[in-house]
Formats: C-alpha cells, sequence, structure tokens
C-alpha cells in the first residue's frame, strides 16, 4: 500500500471518529432536554391539580378567629339592655329636663328647629331604636334599647323603610295636641329634603300605644305625605319580640 493511500484511509477514519463523536453529543443533549421537558410538564400538572398543602397552624388560626367571632356577636346580642319607655322616676316632672320618654337619651337640638331622635346616627353610635311591648295602659311595661344591625337581639323583627316615633305627653284626638306632635315630624321632613315617605306611624302617649288620631290632624297627614298614614299595631310580632 503506497503512503498516499494510508493517509487517505487515516484521514478519512478520523472524519468518522469525529462525526461519531458530535452524533453521540447531539443525541446526549437531546435526551436530556426530553428529561427535563417531561419533568417540568409532570410537575406543573401535579402543581395544577393539587392545592398547595395549608399548615395545620393557619386552619386552627381561621377557625379560633371564626369561634371568637360568633362569640362575640353572640355576647352582644345577648346583652342588649331594654329599658322602659315610661320611666317612673320621672313621673311627677316628666316635661323636666329628662322626660319619662326614653329617658337615657337626648334630643338633637339644633337652634330655631325641632328637637328629634335619629336612628342610626353619629350620637346612637351607628346603633338601631329597638322597641318591646305593645301595652296600651301602662308605659312602663313598654321598652326600648339599641343595638347594632350585625348583633340584633334575638327573635328581633326587622321592619325596612322610615319610621315616624311619636311621643305626646298629652293625646292624638285633640287638635292641638296632635298637632303639637305631628308638626315637628313634617318640619324635620321638610328641612332635610328627604325622599322617602313614612312606611309606618307608632305613637306614644305616656309610654303607652295609641292606634289612631283625631281625624283633622289624620286628614292633613295623608294630604302631607299623599297617602293615608299606616299606624303601626304591632300585630304578628311575638310579644316578648322586639321590632325595630
Amino acid at each position: 500500500m503506497t503512503t498516499k493511500a494510508r493517509n487517505e484511509i487515516n484521514r478519512f477514519s478520523s472524519q468518522r471518529f469525529i462525526l461519531i463523536k458530535h452524533y453521540r453529543v447531539h443525541f446526549t443533549i437531546f435526551i436530556f432536554i426530553t428529561c427535563v421537558t417531561f419533568f417540568i410538564a409532570l410537575h406543573t400538572r401535579f402543581f395544577l391539580q393539587t392545592p398547595p398543602p395549608q399548615p395545620s397552624s393557619w386552619r386552627s388560626s381561621i377557625f379560633n378567629t371564626t369561634n371568637e367571632l360568633n362569640s362575640m356577636v353572640h355576647m352582644l346580642r345577648s346583652s342588649v339592655t331594654f329599658l322602659p319607655l315610661k320611666d317612673l322616676r320621672y313621673a311627677r316632672a316628666p316635661l323636666e329636663g329628662h322626660t319619662w320618654f326614653m329617658s337615657s337619651m337626648y334630643d338633637t337640638h339644633e337652634d330655631g328647629e325641632v328637637q328629634y331622635q335619629q336612628f342610626p346616627s353619629e350620637s346612637s353610635h351607628g346603633r338601631l331604636l329597638c322597641l318591646k311591648g305593645r301595652d296600651t295602659h301602662d308605659g312602663s311595661w313598654n321598652s326600648y334599647a339599641l343595638a347594632w344591625s350585625q348583633a340584633l337581639p334575638y327573635n328581633t323583627t326587622f321592619t325596612r323603610g322610615l319610621t315616624f316615633v311619636s311621643y305626646n305627653h298629652y293625646n292624638y284626638d285633640n287638635l292641638w295636641h296632635g298637632l303639637s306632635s305631628m308638626v315637628p315630624f313634617v318640619a324635620w321632613h321638610k328641612m332635610n329634603n328627604c325622599s322617602m315617605l313614612p312606611s309606618r306611624w307608632v305613637l306614644y302617649h305616656w309610654g303607652e300605644l295609641r292606634f289612631k288620631m283625631g281625624l283633622w290632624v289624620g286628614t292633613l297627614m295623608e294630604a302631607t305625605f299623599n297617602g293615608p298614614q299606616i299606624v303601626e299595631r304591632f300585630d304578628g310580632v311575638d310579644e316578648d319580640g322586639p321590632v325595630l
């Protein structure tokens, strides 16, 4: 074999080795990339299907917080204190200082305007007025309380809309006495440009419920508010159930 022939054979073998070596390197890289891709796809699928485990301490903390909130609401609902509408301590001087009607509450007074109480309001700290009892002979048997809407007393009947609660030291049959109770509400309604019409009227005389007013006064209120007034009788409410 000539020298030239040997050189050609050696050059061919070297080139073949290099080609095979490159082929093995590319194959190894291909296998590696395939395995990595398969592992990432499998891990992603497992992650999407399986929610991340929550530490037991988190679940315990959420459970304890919920129980504490429920317990607090229960205590607030159970601790609502009802006071008598007619406070007999002021029976001899019901119009001096504290009145015997809702004696723990102060009226909102603006110069030159009517005195009133509004619920809920800033003065009531956002609490609603709850009424209980429907006695027509002894106002001390009827009572009131304030409660937050999130923690109302148990067995409460919730009434929606604007409710007008009136107290009259005299009566609603007499023209002037009736007007002395109704006109302040009309003035408040107009002063505040209130678009809501009263859904119901709750009338108290010495803390005792009354279910009607004088014909002339009633007709005037009907003309003022474009419809007959609905005087609340608390029918369908449990005897000891509060209403707000």
